[in-house]
């Protein structure tokens, strides 16, 4: 097997990957059903090699550390699902996008752009989602990749955060049912895909070229349309989406000239609904709740989300604009630890969040602003109550390779050493300070208990001295005084020192 031309195809972020184990199962939307399982080493030809072989199946993140990639993909897994590929591969030959189509694990598709060479991921992720949304697989109807613009440092576990993976397709190459199809929809073997996939792969100077077609005779503004009501132009609309699709056209039409707004409506009926709406009534019905109610977009139909592009579509004249956007989330994971931590995705942009940060919409919002310098719009209570939900529904469970009781405990100390304030003397320890001293945190058991109480981590005296040991914590006598060191982690904020009371007892004095 030709492992290296392989990884030149998929040249991914070399630090690590992920190994995917399939428990047999499928979730609601056709997809395999498992666990991934985060490998802290690099991706090599061996490690190709051994996926191609069939002894591993492994996921790649296209992200570098670099803000580069040489690839993105539309996964279109849960629409194609057991539905025959040729249409689609028929289509983006049609367009003459450079698209290779691949088998998925669970008998979908993966549409994969590669490159010679590397573009920014930003630049990947903002044309994959241009070229999803023309093909009708936009919104979050199809998973993108690259998800993150960049790879940012993790500081609560002190490394560097990985990104989203992709299954990679030839696991077990010589019996794989994760093949790339040719311009018939026919499987390629290893050495014909190697071949063939030559042809599609373009310099960045050509991708940069990439344009989405528009049709003839479009006017001036078309270029300002939101990209659903572009798509309804060059597609056509059926009976089932035609009320919906007209609905938003009547929007356009009105945001652009409302004196206009009828004969553009009827023109439209006539262009774009096959067939058109023949009872006018109908249509004045849309007309007068445009005019009337002032009434919006309406984002959330099947008809509008098949060609969705939000973030493209608050940037236009005549789109959504930025005070009806709420964020997109491409991923989002839960670290299996004790607590569990919490990766989200959002836009391009990385956020590691508490289960306290993640329910509590306030301390959302912050995480937000402070990590991904994303403002968060608030909504209805019960409005985040299903975007929970919609979190939960898209949750991948990662298991670490690292031991998770360690990470967990590294986890506490991290957030203990950045939360608590810090004394100019180890003497104010007993006020309920901690106290820095070369590589070490010293504090009272108190205070370490008062910490873990306040983060929802209550043990008994006894089971928390058990914990401070196990994770290498010292019971140890300085200044004729009993108390706890631990090992200061690598890199920590420490609070500025504020003047309070003792936390532990109100009557004593504070030691200056």
């Amino acid at each position: 097997m030709r492992a290296a031309d392989f990884l030149d195809l998929f040249d991914c972020q070399r630090e690590n990957y992920y190994l995917f184990s399939h428990n047999g199962e499928r979730e609601r939307d056709g997809k395999a059903e498992g666990r991934y399982r985060r490998i802290n080493e690099t991706v090599t030809d061996s490690v190709i090699a051994k996926h191609l072989g069939g002894e591993i199946s492994i996921g790649l993140i296209p992200t570098r550390r670099d803000k580069t990639c040489s690839w993105g993909c539309i996964d279109v897994d849960n629409i194609i699902y057991g539905k025959d590929p040729t249409p689609v591969i028929k289509k983006i030959r049609e367009k003459k996008y450079p698209l290779v189509p691949y088998r998925s694990k669970t008998g979908g598709l993966h549409l994969v752009l590669h490159i010679k060479g590397s573009v920014l991921a930003a630049d990947m992720r903002a044309k994959i989602n241009e070229l999803a949304s023309d093909l009708g697989f936009g919104g979050e109807g199809a998973d993108k990749f690259p998800a993150e613009d960049e790879i940012k440092w993790d500081p609560q576990k002190n490394e560097w955060r990985t990104g989203k993976c992709l299954n990679i397709p030839y696991q077990n190459a010589e019996t794989t049912t994760r093949y790339a199809l040719n311009n018939a929809g026919q499987a390629l073997d290893f050495e014909d895909y190697l071949e063939f996939v030559q042809q599609f792969k373009i310099t960045p100077e050509q991708f940069k070229k990439i344009e989405i077609a528009k049709p003839s005779n479009t006017d001036e503004e078309w270029d300002q349309y939101p990209p659903c009501i572009q798509g309804f132009i060059k597609e056509g609309v059926g009976e089932g989406g035609r009320n919906n699709a007209l609905f938003n056209m009547a929007v356009l039409a009105h945001l652009k000239n409302p004196k206009n707004l009828r004969q553009e409506l009827y023109k439209r009926n006539e262009s774009v609904c096959k067939p058109p709406v023949q009872n006018d009534s109908e249509l004045e019905e849309i007309i007068n709740g445009i005019k009337e109610q002032n009434y919006f977009y309406m984002c959330n139909t099947p008809i509008a989300k098949k060609f969705c592009n939000k973030e493209l579509c608050r940037q236009r004249k005549f789109g959504i604009g930025p005070e009806q956007y709420q964020p997109s989330v491409e991923l989002f994971e839960k670290l299996d630890t004790d607590p569990p931590i919490y990766y989200l995705t959002i836009e391009g942009k990385q956020v590691t969040l508490t289960g306290q940060q993640l329910t509590q919409q306030q301390l959302f919002g912050t995480a937000l602003f402070d990590q991904a310098d994303m403002v968060w719009d608030a909504i209805k209570p019960k409005d985040f109550k299903i975007f929970l939900r919609k979190l939960k529904d898209m949750q991948k469970i990662i298991e670490d390779t690292q031991d998770s009781k360690a990470h967990e405990f590294e986890y506490f100390v991290r957030k203990f050493s950045q939360d608590e304030e810090p004394g100019d003397d180890i003497s104010q320890i007993e006020a309920g300070y901690i106290f820095l001293e070369e590589d070490w945190i010293y504090f009272k058991l108190e205070t370490f208990m008062d910490f873990m109480v306040k983060n929802r981590q209550n043990k008994k005296r006894n089971e928390l001295i058990h914990y401070l040991r196990t994770g290498g914590a010292q019971n140890v006598k300085k200044n004729n005084t009993r108390m706890w060191r631990v090992k200061k982690p690598a890199t920590i904020q420490i609070k500025d020192r504020k003047v309070t009371f003792n936390k532990h007892s109100a009557d004593e004095n504070i030691p200056f």
